[in-house]
């Protein structure tokens, strides 16, 4: 069913610099660059490398939301229940993200139960992660055994 479960790292892809800048080479590696943010805000550069994989990117699924709640189970993922408790949500937010250290939710996600890894060559189907990151107007997702973040 595509559970998201967000991964556990101290920042999130920031959502005000909508763009990924990937890198493929075929039977070889994948690596993506984009702008971070931490919890003070801060924006800088982060990229992460994937071993040769499975690479799809997708457009955002509406306008209202990047990743469609049909295919994917948000459960796992911290949200906003509406536009009126925003500022009490974002108060939440930044208040679990200081207290942990680790950002509840930074638009990178694990994918349990994926759909996608049944459907490649099941020689390639073991040991495999599905991985997904979102910006505001796409979502990148990766099938791959190793992955790495500088």
């Amino acid at each position: 069913m595509n559970i998201l479960i967000p991964a556990k790292i101290n920042y999130r892809i920031a959502l005000t610099v909508a763009a990924f800048r990937i890198e493929y080479i075929e039977n070889n590696s994948i690596s993506i660059t984009f702008a971070a943010t931490n919890v003070r805000g801060d924006e800088f550069q982060k990229t992460v490398k994937f071993d040769s994989g499975y690479l799809r990117v997708s457009p955002a699924y509406s306008d209202r939301e990047v990743i469609s709640r049909i295919e994917y189970d948000h459960s796992n993922v911290p949200e906003n229940s509406s536009v009126i408790e925003m500022d009490n949500y974002l108060k939440r937010f930044q208040e679990k993200w200081r207290e942990s250290g680790l950002c509840p939710d930074p638009n990178i996600y694990f994918v349990e139960q994926s759909s996608w890894i049944p459907t490649i060559p099941a020689y390639n189907q073991t040991n495999i992660n599905h991985i997904l990151l979102v910006s505001e107007d796409c979502y990148v997702e990766i099938l791959c055994r190793k992955w790495q973040i500088s």
